[in-house]
């Protein structure tokens, strides 16, 4: 079909794939790939996001300088279009390169930038993600009391999430049934 967008969309996909297996070279492979149709296409929101995915598997290779990049060219493209939801993802990543290289003071400026932005967009999983750096970073920091406090806030938001999930899939569930029971009901009246 020649539909380069879908193509682009396509790469990302199998990158994300890859990068949940942790197959980080495979992921950027794709990654790359899709960037490079983004840029022609100049879609600026999703060039963000594919520098941000390449700048997480980076960030998983421990090859924080070229992470770093990727996640600052992802921030100057949020920043002119304002995608919130991508600056707490960038920022929650800076902070979490800061952090593994014990620039700590760095990292709680990332963290903090990112859980207000999550707070202000209310964004439950964006949020868990940061409360759960947060925990890690006062826990390295040795300030076990704000630890635990922001792994509860996660704790208590991944609950969440997994409900809302949960719920959402009863209903589905419940309408399925329902649906297959309206069918039955109908097709014994015909009989």
């Amino acid at each position: 079909l020649r539909d380069t967008n879908l193509i682009a969309i396509s790469y990302n996909n199998i990158g994300c794939n890859y990068h949940q297996q942790n197959n980080y070279e495979k992921a950027l492979e794709y990654y790359l790939k899709s960037l490079e149709i983004r840029k022609n296409l100049r879609d600026t929101n999703l060039i963000a996001i594919s520098y941000n995915n390449i700048g997480d598997v980076y960030l998983k290779q421990n090859n924080y300088d070229k992470s770093l990049e990727y996640y600052q060219n992802a921030l100057e493209l949020e920043k002119i279009i304002s995608y919130k939801r991508g600056i707490v993802f960038t920022y929650n990543g800076m902070g979490q390169i800061y952090m593994k290289q014990d620039k700590m003071h760095d990292a709680m400026n990332y963290l903090k930038k990112s859980l207000t932005l999550a707070k202000e967009i209310e964004d439950l999983f964006l949020k868990a993600e940061v409360y759960n750096n947060l925990s890690s970073a006062y826990k390295k920091l040795n300030d076990y009391k704000k630890a635990y406090e922001y792994h509860k806030l996660y704790t208590t938001a991944k609950d969440s999430l997994f409900n809302d999930e949960k719920s959402k899939e009863i209903g589905r569930l419940e309408a399925k049934y329902e649906f297959e029971k309206e069918t039955e009901a109908q097709e014994k009246q015909i009989q």
